[in-house]
Formats: C-alpha cells, structure tokens, sequence
C-alpha cells in the first residue's frame, strides 16, 4: 500500500496490490504445515493430561490405524477441507469469505431443523431438501461478517499502518493508551477467575458437572495475568515512542499467544479432566461393549458429542423423563445408562439394581447385566461385599 497525499484523509491515495508470491512458496507452505503438526503432536498430550505412549498409540488407532479410525477422520476431516475450499475459492477470486465455522454451524442447524421437520418424508426428497437449507442458512449467517467484519479490519489495520509510518498521526496515542488499558482490565480479569470460579460458578456447575467444586484452577489464571500485564506495559513503551512504534505490534500479539499457551498448559488439562472427557471416555466404553442391537441411555446428561464417541444412536433422557427411562429399558437385550453420580437416587425403584461398571469424575456407567459371565459352578460364590466400580 502506498500513501501519495500526506496531509489528506488517511485512507486517501491508498490501494491494495497483489504482493508476487515468491518462488519457493511450496516450501513455505510444507514448512509451516509441519511446524503446525509438529506443535500440535508436543501440546495435545499435555493438554488432555494423558501419557504420551497412550495419547499417540490411541490417537493413531482412532484415525489411521484401523478400519473405524479411517472412517471417523474422513467424518471429521470432511467439513474442514470442505471449510479450507470455501476459504481459498473466494480468495482466489479476490474476496474475503469472514466466518466459515459460523456458516457450517448455522447451516447444520437449518438442515437438522428440517429433518426433524420433515422425518416422514422419503430419502429422495429430503436429502436435497437439507442441503439447500444448510445453504441457504450458511448464506444468510454471512450477510453479517461480509456487511461490517471486512470494513472494519481494513479501517484498523489502514490506521494502524499509518500510525507506524507517520509518528505524528492523530490519535496514535490514545489507540496506545486504549490497548493498554483493555490488557490491564483482562489481566485483572485473569487474576479474579480463580475467586469468582469457586465462589460464584463451581455451585452452580455441580448439576451437570458433579465435582466441579473439586476443580482447581491452579496457577494458570496468575501467569497469565503477569503475562498479559508484562505484554501491556512493553506495548506502552514501544508504542508510545515514536521510533518503535512497530515493535508494540510484536509485543501485543506475543502477549497474546503467551496467554493462550498458559492456558492451554495450566488450565484446560484440569477442565478437560472434569467437564469434558468423563462423558466421552464412558461413552466410548460403552460403544465397545454393546452389541449394535443394544441400547446405550444417557440420563440427565444430554450432550450430543455423546453418540459421537459411542459410535451408535443414544437416546437422550432429561431429568424428569423417569417414565421415558423405564420404557425403554424395558425392551429385551442388555442396556447401559450413562448418568452423574447425582442423579442415581432419582432412577426407578426398579433401576437402581443396575450394576456400576465404570466411574470418571462424577459420571457412572451402569449395565443390566455383567460385562462377563462367569458359569454356575465354576468358582465359589464371592463374599457378600459393595461392587467394586473402576475409575475415578
């Protein structure tokens, strides 16, 4: 971009020019996609708070190591690559395509909205009925991002620019002063999480998430506090100096990334462990061990990333749904229930003798019958003790 006419608006004389790609860009572009993976492969299993050795022989199995792994990455990989070409087309086209996870999301619900609309209907009509309302749903979510997201980044980053090669901009300092002040406001926001997690939020998680109030936040929320105010105060020194202006945008995005690692090292391993893996590990426990004829039940934990990690439909039964509950286990064939440790006091009477299989963090995974059958005769009858459940 270049400026021809100082003294006028600020945008005035500017254009936007195609930059020539250079010549080794293949290379570049090999290079960043195996940093990418490489620093993917380093922190995933830091943050899910498994032993390497598990995290990569599971990792491997669940995607290219087997049959089912192939076919869940494709289901995964699928709407990303689909994401990456309504990305690059665009572009090549000279446009800018703001907000494709907004489009895929809203766009799923338009078309699960129909389904649930119009079940009757035969396949033929209405698989194509849902991808013209996944479209036309991911067509209308864009009109807000292409509308104000572009102009407004333009805008900044033209100001910006204009901030770094004319000291004397007007305003230059108060855009410092601005940043610096909403870095302090998070910082302080950072420090207070621990106090207003555990004194105002863990309570209320408990009826979901059953050991929240177990939940430590550790250090993570303080580091990332010091990062943010040590990455504000280098933005206040550099860009308030008129001859290193530039330097502030180093320190900002630097104080950036610092607070997502520290988060990402100190904070998410212990939610994980507590909000998201219990359902998904008993989930997958369950979906080895049911036949395809059996049912898996999860009650009082409606999550739909549920059938996902069984590998089989799930009927979903809310808290106050008991009857809907003792219908369905009332058909043949062994069942399983996924519930919080809470909610077994409100299973039927009748329920309650379902056995405990397995326990994660405040979930139970309860079974008709035993996993295995041990024949009549084969060993003495065990002492009368409380089932053993394994897990946490």
């Amino acid at each position: 971009m270049t400026d021809r006419s100082p003294g006028r608006h600020f945008l005035a004389g500017w254009r936007i020019e195609r930059r020539p790609e250079p010549r080794r860009i293949g290379l570049y572009r090999l290079t960043a996609v195996a940093l990418g993976l490489a620093l993917a492969l380093i922190l995933a299993p830091i943050i899910s708070g498994a032993s390497p050795d598990l995290f990569y022989e599971t990792a491997w199995n669940g995607t290219l190591g087997s049959p089912l792994g192939i076919a869940n990455f494709l289901a995964v990989a699928t709407p990303l690559i689909i994401a990456g070409l309504a990305a690059a087309i665009p572009l090549r086209l000279g446009l800018w395509n703001i907000g494709i996870d907004g489009q895929i999301l809203i766009g799923a619900w338009c078309a699960t909205a129909v389904a649930y609309s119009f079940e009757s209907l035969p396949g033929p009509i209405l698989i194509p009925m849902l991808f013209i309302a996944g479209m036309i749903g991911g067509a209308l979510w864009i009109l807000v991002p292409a509308l104000l997201f572009p102009a407004a980044a333009m805008l900044t980053a033209s100001y910006w620019l204009r901030c770094v090669r004319d000291p004397s901009t007007r305003g230059a300092n108060a855009s410092v002063h601005l940043v610096m002040w909403l870095g302090f406001i998070l910082a302080g926001a950072m420090a207070c999480l621990p106090w207003i997690y555990d004194t105002m939020l863990a309570s209320k998680l408990t009826k979901e998430y059953p050991l929240a109030t177990q939940l430590s936040l550790g250090h993570g929320p303080y580091v990332a506090a010091t990062v943010l105010l040590v990455g504000m105060g280098l933005v206040g020194l550099f860009g308030l100096s008129e001859t290193r202006r530039g330097a502030a945008f180093w320190a900002a995005g630097g104080s950036l990334f610092g607070v997502v690692l520290v988060l990402m090292i100190f904070v998410l391993p212990a939610a994980n462990r507590f909000f998201v893996a219990p359902q998904q590990e008993l989930a997958y426990a369950a979906g080895l061990n049911l036949k395809p004829d059996e049912q898996l039940i999860a009650y009082g934990a409606t999550r739909p990333s549920t059938a996902f990690y069984a590998r089989r439909k799930v009927l979903f039964v809310g808290s106050g749904e008991e009857e809907k509950l003792r219908t369905a286990l009332s058909q043949p064939g062994r069942s399983m229930i996924l519930l919080p440790e809470s909610f077994v006091d409100k299973l039927p009477g009748d329920l309650k003798n379902y056995q405990p299989i397995l326990k994660r963090y405040g979930y139970l995974l309860l079974a008709s019958e035993p996993m295995v059958k041990i024949p009549e005769g084969a060993l003495p009858p065990p002492p009368a003790l409380e089932p053993k459940i394994f897990g946490h």
